[in-house]
């Protein structure tokens, strides 16, 4: 082979490994692009069910507010008096549709929701609540898991915080 030959053979082949080098990062740069979608999909599914509890929780619905949690023994809610397990506990204490069990008010502000990874997204928010004439004001919390293709509530949790001064 000519020397000339030679470049043209080594240009050629310079440009099919920049061409594949080209592809591989187009390939990479779109797979980011789409985890990136998806986590966005991810944190909006889980805001609108972060604001379904929410709602449920003012609108005194029982039978929407069960809806959003994970019907087994492995959901968690976390609060002052310790950790409580299980669906069926939540479902026979949580009050009737409609009753004085519920909240009167309940303010929600800063609500904010974290993704985690796929299928994991955390949530956050403040709230001012009052029950039987009592006002409270705390920080809550949820972790929003995916099974069976339908986002669940895990964990909840709800402290009180001091009232500042």
């Amino acid at each position: 082979m000519g020397a000339s030959r030679t470049c043209v053979y080594l240009r050629a082949m310079q440009s099919r490994s920049l061409f594949a080098i080209l592809c591989v990062l187009a390939a990479n740069i779109a797979g980011c692009a789409a985890a990136g979608s998806s986590r966005e999909v991810e944190l909006a599914e889980t805001r609108a069910l972060f604001d379904a509890n929410i709602r449920a929780i003012q609108e005194k619905n029982k039978e929407s507010y069960l809806a959003c949690y994970r019907d087994d023994e492995a959901l968690l809610r976390v609060g002052p008096d310790g950790v409580k397990t299980g669906y069926a506990e939540l479902a026979a204490t949580t009050a009737t549709s409609g009753s004085d069990g519920w909240p009167s008010a309940l303010e929600a502000s800063e609500v904010h929701v974290y993704w985690v990874e796929p299928g994991v997204v955390y949530g956050t928010y403040k709230y001012r609540v009052t029950i039987a004439g009592e006002t409270t004001e705390g920080i809550s919390e949820r972790v929003f898991i995916k099974r069976g293709g339908r986002w669940q509530i895990g964990v909840s949790t709800a402290f009180p915080v001091a009232a500042k001064k």
